[in-house]
C-alpha cells in the first residue's frame, strides 16, 4: 500500500471518532509502514530469528524458568525441547525459501 491508500484506511478507522487530525493519521501510517515493514519486506529476518532462538537458546531459557519456579523436569519438557528444536529448523527453512525465492518483496 502507498501513504495515499494507508491515509484513506486511516480516515476509514477514525472517521466520525474525536481522535481524527492530521497528526493521528500521519501516526497510523508510521505505525501501519513499521508493522508492514516487518510482517512483508523483513518476515524472513524474523523468521530467522525466531529460528535461532529455538534452536539454541528456547530449551536453556524454559529450563531457567522450571528451575525457578521449583517444577522438576519430567519427559514432557524434554518432548517440548525436542518439539522447539523442529520448530526452530522449519522457521530457518521457511525464512530461506522465501529470500531464495523473493516472496514477499
Amino acid at each position: 500500500m502507498n501513504a495515499e491508500e494507508v491515509a484513506t484506511l486511516a480516515f476509514f478507522h477514525l472517521r466520525g471518532t474525536k481522535m481524527l487530525s492530521n497528526r493521528n493519521v500521519d501516526c497510523f501510517i508510521a505505525g501501519y509502514k513499521a508493522c508492514n515493514d516487518v510482517l512483508v519486506h523483513k518476515f524472513a529476518d524474523f523468521l530467522q530469528r525466531e529460528g535461532e532462538y529455538y534452536l539454541t537458546e528456547y530449551a536453556d531459557k524454559r529450563r531457567e524458568a522450571c528451575g525457578y519456579s521449583g517444577q522438576p523436569l519430567t519427559r514432557k519438557h524434554r518432548e517440548e525441547f525436542v518439539a522447539a528444536e523442529q520448530l526452530g529448523s522449519l522457521l530457518k527453512k521457511a525464512a530461506e525459501l522465501i529470500k531464495k525465492h523473493n516472496i514477499l518483496n
